[in-house]
């Protein structure tokens, strides 16, 4: 089904945005910051939601949600130590299987983040 292949994409998308974030730490010892509480996504800035990830030669572009609406972005926050990736997960048995169980706060979304940022909501 069509959700299914989203929802695959989703996942593979997050886990190059993770790998990203992480060469790009152990280069300059920082995430890419958002002024907390804010919240960046991939429906209001999609080539740059995630500042500097693509020009700092990490990742070719930015992924981006493959409906990319208002209820379904990729989200984003970091404070220069610590960050949270989010996904909406469109399929029932995807929330069970990752949203569920990622140890965030929406069961809804999968959630990537750092310990300290677990607790991070929009």
């Amino acid at each position: 089904s069509r959700a299914k292949s989203r929802d695959a994409k989703r996942l593979r998308d997050v886990k190059e945005l993770q790998k990203a974030l992480e060469l790009r730490y152990n280069s300059y010892y920082t995430y890419p910051s958002i002024a907390p509480p804010a919240w960046a996504d991939s429906c209001s800035d999609p080539s740059n939601y995630i500042l500097n990830l693509s020009s700092d030669e990490y990742i070719p572009v930015l992924s981006t949600d493959p409906l990319n609406s208002d209820s379904s972005c990729y989200r984003y926050r970091g404070d220069n130590q610590n960050f949270k990736l989010a996904v909406y997960m469109e399929r029932p048995e995807n929330q069970a299987a990752y949203a569920i169980n990622d140890n965030g706060v929406r069961n809804d979304w999968y959630e990537i983040f750092t310990p300290e940022a677990q607790d991070w909501n929009w």
